[in-house]
């Protein structure tokens, strides 16, 4: 399975109800997404958090971002994305509502790999 497969797969492609190009996941989804993308050495740059009202997703305008320091190895910096990125996810998922919760998951990948990343071989 590829990157673009887990999304299609897991994600509500955000593209008609927001015009953006991104895939929200529910809480299990994202932190699975970015257990593997650490696992494959991938950084995360960064998500968008968004929230169910009736029907309707929308952009909450919170979320996080992290850069690859210059003294930083890919490795490093995926296992210190990983964490930052899960503590961020776990936050709004003790809120009551949080089954309202999506994430968006920006992964440190050139547009070329973007699809090319194969999980489970």
């Amino acid at each position: 399975m590829n990157l673009k497969e887990f999304f299609e797969e897991n994600g509500t492609h955000l593209l008609e109800p927001l015009g953006s190009d991104q895939w929200a996941l529910d809480k299990e989804k994202a932190l699975e997404l970015i257990h593997l993308l650490a696992k494959h050495h991938v950084g995360v740059l960064g998500g968008d958090i968004l929230k169910y009202t009736g029907d309707e997703i929308d952009f909450l305008g919170e979320g996080w971002y992290y850069e690859r320091r210059e003294d930083e190895k890919q490795d490093e910096f995926a296992s210190r994305s990983f964490i930052k990125s899960k503590e961020t996810i776990e936050l709004y998922s003790g809120l009551t509502d949080s089954e309202l919760y999506r994430y968006t998951i920006v992964p440190s990948l050139l547009m070329h790999e973007y699809y090319k990343l194969e999980f489970y071989k």
